[in-house]
């Protein structure tokens, strides 16, 4: 399978032609209103602070993020001599 580089103009290109819904989105700034932002939902607390957010996805789904805070994997420094 060959490949192919695609160049920046190529991209504004495809932007430009894009269509949701039949509606002609110009210069493809419709893409971003079209679909809303994600949106914090709550914020989880574990016994070390902060530990999970949960956020509204732009397509309507629900997405978990577990945070690993430092002070769960504390650092191990070499001694040095």
């Amino acid at each position: 399978m060959e490949s192919k580089t695609i160049e920046p103009e190529d991209i504004t290109k495809w932007m430009d032609d894009v269509k949701i819904g039949g509606a002609d989105l110009p210069g493809g700034k419709g893409i971003v209103n079209a679909i809303r932002p994600p949106v914090l939902k709550e914020t989880r607390f574990g016994p070390r602070k902060m530990s999970q957010i949960v956020i509204d996805g732009s397509d309507g789904s629900t997405i978990y993020v577990n945070l690993f805070l430092p002070q769960q994997f504390p650092m191990v420094h070499p001694k040095s001599n």
